[in-house]
């Protein structure tokens, strides 16, 4: 369930239409102080099929980004009211105590933007 995820630190949960992505805050092990691929030639498949243009920064859509699991679980309730009930007399999630709410994704995209205009591209 994805509920799971977001119980973790710098963990989220993307949704635009249907479409949901598993968001982690967090560096390649392999990227380079350039911000290049440090073991380009031999990533894994994953990264081979990956594309910036679905990366949910360049989509340019009006999707939404849960961070806790308060947040999905009020998200299942407005649209999905028969999924919530379940989710909530089986599954029920632990009240949250007060957390930093991260924003993962902006940091990393203004620091993306800053160094493509430093790199000139």
């Amino acid at each position: 369930m994805m509920l799971w995820y977001v119980y973790h630190e710098g963990v989220s949960l993307y949704v635009n239409e249907d479409d949901w992505m598993v968001q982690f805050d967090t560096t390649c092990i392999h990227l380079q102080p350039d911000y290049r691929c440090g073991v380009y030639e031999t990533r894994p498949h994953i990264c081979r099929e990956f594309s910036e243009k679905d990366c949910e920064i360049n989509t340019g859509d009006d999707g939404k980004t849960f961070y806790t699991a308060g947040e999905f679980m009020e998200h299942l309730a407005q649209t999905r009211p028969r999924v919530h009930s379940v989710v909530k007399k089986s599954f029920s999630p632990p009240d949250e105590g007060p957390r930093m709410r991260l924003t993962p994704f902006e940091h990393r995209f203004q620091a993306v933007m800053s160094r493509r205009s430093a790199l000139g591209v």
